[in-house]
């Protein structure tokens, strides 16, 4: 358990450290929603229904020890691994999950000089949403879509907000929607190198 000073009427959350230094709470009840103070009336429209996923850009000597320490301590069940080509190089990525919870693992195998990513860990988390979009609003929307033999898998992503994380909204239908994360990764190079000059 990770040594944490809490102050007083917080809640009192014990956690753990991930092989990357994540920490994971663990929250019993809900007695931890009274830290949060509500800033206002809830948007309405949005169309969200949860978080979808989220993903963790992993070091890649930590990668396969990320995926015991899932599996061993929270007990998510690891998906097949999946590589596909970034503007930087080669990724390796690998799902866990259980229920309703769903984490993202995600290493760059290349990451020196010239070809490490422009953000060195980005993160994201990704919303889930239900409302589908009809397809021929897809481009005019910006929305990418997938289907494989598992499904259909319509999403689109934010800018990085700070320096490393992002968010994405999904409808997933059953799919995965792997096949088109080089397209946003490069969406997002593009940007970064655009306000640089």
């Amino acid at each position: 358990m990770l040594p944490r000073e809490h102050g007083p009427g917080e809640a009192d959350l014990s956690a753990v450290a991930a092989p990357d230094g994540t920490e994971i709470f663990f929250c019993g009840g809900d007695e931890w929603l009274r830290d949060f103070v509500p800033a206002g009336a809830a948007p309405s429209g949005a169309g969200i229904t949860g978080i979808d996923h989220v993903a963790l850009t992993q070091p890649f000597d930590h990668f396969d020890e990320a995926t015991l320490f899932y599996r061993s301590v929270l007990g998510l069940r690891p998906e097949p691994v999946a590589e596909f080509a970034a503007p930087f190089g080669l990724v390796r990525s690998r799902a866990v999950g259980e229920g309703n919870v769903r984490l993202t693992l995600d290493s760059a195998l290349v990451r020196r000089g010239e070809w490490a990513p422009g953000v060195p860990s980005p993160q994201h988390i990704a919303l889930a949403c239900d409302g589908a979009l009809a397809v021929a609003e897809l481009r005019e929307n910006s929305v990418l879509y997938d289907r494989d033999e598992h499904g259909e898998f319509l999403h689109f992503c934010t800018e990085l907000v700070g320096s490393r994380v992002f968010f994405e909204v999904v409808q997933r239908i059953g799919g995965y929607g792997v096949v088109n994360t080089p397209v946003y990764m490069t969406a997002h190079r593009e940007r970064r190198l655009s306000l640089a000059r």
